[in-house]
């Protein structure tokens, strides 16, 4: 197990830093393509969205 930001911040702004992965999440979640991506973003553990990204990727002529 990993702890720790994914992703530098860029701010030194509390409410930013203290609010960044929920607007990550949002982002996720408005841009998932399917309502079972778009609760797995919210209910599911962490580590489910880098690999559904992943896969996404992977798929031939789709751009996530």
């Amino acid at each position: 197990m990993v702890y720790g930001l994914t992703r530098n911040v860029d701010s030194y702004n509390l409410a930013r830093i203290a609010t960044y992965e929920w607007t990550d999440i949002a982002a996720d979640v408005a841009s998932a393509r399917t309502w079972r991506d778009r609760w797995s973003f919210l209910l599911r553990r962490p580590g489910w969205a880098y690999a559904r990204r992943a896969e996404l990727d992977a798929e031939p002529g789709i751009v996530a």
